[in-house]
């Protein structure tokens, strides 16, 4: 299970996308990405063990839950497991992984 010292160090690998526009949303994740393309990413809070990415008008809350990852211009994981990918302007791409059955 990720614990506070691996939600930081996302944190610290996040920080360089802060200022970068989205130009592409896409995975899994069951609510609409549309909105995130063309955001800039603002800020990048943590609480606990959760991961907050604030843009303009819209913040996606992330849990890693039991055995989520992340990973930063690479593609460690199935597609099927793909939760979120968020591809920015001029610096690659953020991938977030659950592995955790969605009812």
């Amino acid at each position: 299970m990720p614990e506070g010292p691996s939600i930081l160090f996302m944190k610290e690998n996040l920080q360089p996308f802060v200022g970068r526009k989205v130009i592409d949303a896409n995975g899994n994740a069951k609510f609409d990405k549309t909105p995130l393309k063309g955001k800039t990413l603002l800020e990048i809070h943590t609480f606990g063990k959760q991961t907050y990415l604030v843009f303009n008008d819209i913040c996606i809350r992330i849990h890693l839950l039991m055995f989520g990852s992340y990973s930063v211009d690479e593609q460690t994981k199935p597609d099927k497991s793909l939760r979120l990918a968020l591809q920015f302007r001029k610096r690659g791409n953020v991938l977030l992984y659950l592995f955790c059955k969605s009812s």
